[in-house]
């Protein structure tokens, strides 16, 4: 962001990589931000490390803005956007049912990326920053090279029966409440 002065900004221009994933065959483009990239690669590290274990999980990535709250003006931490991906550890017997299986998550992840692009394209779904002073209170301004908005990563690993979208909801209120 470029303030000529308190009210007017001008945006500007993110640097894009393509990422191959070379266990699927999978190309994806990403923000070009390398301290970025390696805190989201830490938190899915971890994340598959569980996974690995317990063979179904969810990882989530939750964005948020911060709003002045109450009489003391604390801040307070408001989602506006949570976006969920469950995984389920399959074991395979046969080359053929391994290309199956792989082509059957390379269409999910296509799907899912293109929901992520048409939403985040909807010119009111972000929210909006009108003055220099309450940039950091929408985007994460301690990277270098890229802002990205305010973002949460949570997972959770376990049976799958104790998933529920009521359940994740409850989760996110209690460790924002915490926060």
């Amino acid at each position: 962001f470029n303030y000529k002065d308190e009210k007017s900004y001008m945006v500007g221009t993110v640097g894009m990589v393509d990422e191959d994933c070379s266990q699927l065959d999978f190309t994806y483009v990403r923000c070009d931000g390398d301290d970025l990239d390696k805190q989201l690669l830490e938190s899915v590290k971890q994340f598959k490390n569980e996974l690995c274990t317990s063979g179904f999980g969810q990882i989530s990535l939750e964005f948020f803005e911060r709003r002045k709250k109450g009489w003391f003006f604390t801040m307070e931490s408001i989602p506006w956007e949570i976006w969920s991906l469950r995984i389920r550890l399959v074991t395979v017997a046969t080359a053929s049912e391994r290309e199956i299986v792989t082509e059957k998550v390379k269409d999910s992840l296509t799907e899912f990326i293109i929901y992520i692009a048409e939403t985040m394209n909807k010119p009111d779904f972000v929210p909006k920053v009108s003055k220099q002073a309450e940039l950091g209170n929408v985007y994460d301004v301690s990277f270098k090279t890229v802002q990205p908005y305010l973002y949460k990563i949570s997972s959770q690993t376990g049976d799958a029966s104790n998933f529920s979208v009521g359940d994740t909801v409850k989760r996110f209120l209690r460790e924002f409440s915490a926060s």
